[in-house]
């Protein structure tokens, strides 16, 4: 779990936090499955650690502020 959300936070760094990372660019960045990345994903929600935003194509993975 700590892993996505250093890697969350990381492209928000590059980004200056203006684009979000997709679910599968993040599964595939970890090295985890869709679904793996989809239940740790889940729990950070819960924790308030991140938050999701639809974007034009896909929902979008953004830390919380």
């Amino acid at each position: 779990m700590e892993t996505l959300l250093k890697l969350i936070q990381q492209n928000a760094e590059r980004t200056g936090n203006r684009c979000g990372i997709s679910l599968v660019k993040l599964a595939k960045a970890s090295g985890f499955s869709i679904k793996e990345t989809f239940q740790h994903l889940s729990q950070l929600v819960e924790d308030h650690k991140i938050r999701v935003r639809e974007g034009i194509n896909q929902q979008l993975i953004f830390p919380y502020e």
